[in-house]
């Protein structure tokens, strides 16, 4: 009982320390891109907090920094959080279940592959839904942003994302391995359900933006 209250506490440790991380990452990493939509790699922190600690790591670490935005540099108030813990857990935590089956590079790249169409898939979806009380424009104005601002946008910040991952997994697992770290493999059931919901609602509403076109 002992060992696993310890376990925890580093784990509760590692957590703080790796939402410290991507919150200083998204501070001074925040680039903007297109229209109102900023670029910021905190997801490659939060990234190899599922690598090591499995898919519940994404999303705490990913609640903990987004709040913390929210609270502090963020302009885009409570839509502009949800927003973030949705794409990142479209993005990261799709892709750590899919990295947890092999716990390959290989397995990375396809997580990361799927994890970022399936980001944009989601992230184009609510923003037909969030963008207009955002902007404070029609729904019928954010139709035309979605093919040539909003979905570029996420398959961009998914490419970039994904080849920092990817460049920096081998020299993480070195790392790893030297400080004899062992990684966490866990029962994902309750993910694999979280994200067919929202996938599922994603795809209901692209379907209504493809009927209203």
């Amino acid at each position: 009982m002992k060992k696993k209250n310890t376990f925890s506490t580093n784990k509760l440790v590692m957590a703080a320390l790796l939402s410290a991380l991507a919150y200083i990452l998204m501070f001074v990493g925040r680039v903007p891109m297109i229209a109102f939509l900023k670029y910021d790699p905190k997801d490659v922190i939060i990234m190899f907090g599922g690598i090591i600690f499995g898919p519940a790591m994404t999303i705490l670490i990913s609640l903990v920094v987004s709040i913390i935005e929210f609270m502090t540099v963020s302009g885009d108030g409570i839509i502009g959080l949800f927003m973030n813990v949705l794409s990142t857990i479209s993005f990261v935590t799709v892709a750590t279940i899919i990295y947890k089956r092999t716990n390959t590079l290989k397995g990375l790249i396809s997580g990361l592959i799927v994890g970022g169409l399936l980001t944009t898939l989601v992230m184009v979806a609510w923003n037909y839904i969030v963008t207009p009380w955002f902007l404070d424009i029609s729904r019928e104005a954010v139709v035309p942003m979605l093919l040539p601002i909003i979905t570029p946008f996420n398959l961009i910040k998914s490419v970039i994302n994904s080849t920092i991952i990817i460049l920096l997994y081998q020299p993480v697992s070195r790392a790893m391995r030297t400080n004899k770290i062992e990684t966490e493999n866990q029962t994902h059931t309750g993910y694999i359900i979280l994200i067919s919901i929202i996938t599922l609602i994603s795809s209901v509403i692209l379907v209504n933006i493809i009927n209203n076109l």
